[in-house]
């Protein structure tokens, strides 16, 4: 019971924390329903395949010139090192990289990551399973630990709006997510 617990504390402070869509993303949903855009989970698995280290974010993103990119960061655990990576939302093509040192907050979340990597799973797979019973389009992605849970949330759009999906990656099922009105 202690367990279940601490996973609804972890869920109620991540919806606590879970903020509306920008300005700059309330016109996506248009953008990725209309057109035939490689999907994240393609380009995650295309990451994947290439990099040896484990994704630990994805994300949708708008540059100054308000193009969409996909951006995964993909750390490696035994460097200590983080790769971000940007890709066309239009065409799945590297449009650029960047390595870095982990941050504070990267490490963070290097629980999670070596948990998938000791387990032999992979983000893209946990995002589809977080996923299964979820409509909308993924604008997150992103491995957390917190109280001693490794899991997944993501933050999908539809045209009810945004909502949040959570998985744990221990337990291998989806997490509650409190709702604060």
């Amino acid at each position: 019971m202690g367990n279940v617990m601490i996973r609804i504390l972890v869920m109620s402070i991540i919806a606590s924390i879970f903020v509306p869509l920008t300005s700059a993303m309330s016109n996506v949903l248009p953008k990725i329903s209309e057109q035939q855009l490689p999907s994240p989970i393609k380009v995650m698995q295309q990451v994947e395949l290439l990099h040896v280290g484990i994704i630990s974010r994805f994300h949708l993103e708008r540059n100054s010139q308000g193009d969409l990119s996909y951006r995964i960061d993909v750390i490696e655990s035994q460097e200590h090192q983080v790769t971000h990576f940007s890709y066309s939302i239009n065409n799945g093509l590297l449009i650029n990289e960047g390595v870095n040192d982990l941050s504070s907050y990267e490490v963070e979340k290097l629980n999670a990551v070596l948990f998938l990597k000791v387990n032999r799973l992979s983000f893209s797979n946990m995002v589809k399973s977080a996923t299964t019973e979820s409509r909308g389009h993924i604008l997150e992605a992103k491995l957390e630990h917190d109280l001693g849970v490794n899991y997944l949330s993501v933050e999908l759009v539809d045209a009810q709006g945004k909502h949040m999906v959570a998985f744990d990656l221990d337990e291998q099922r989806p997490m509650p997510v409190l709702k604060w009105h």
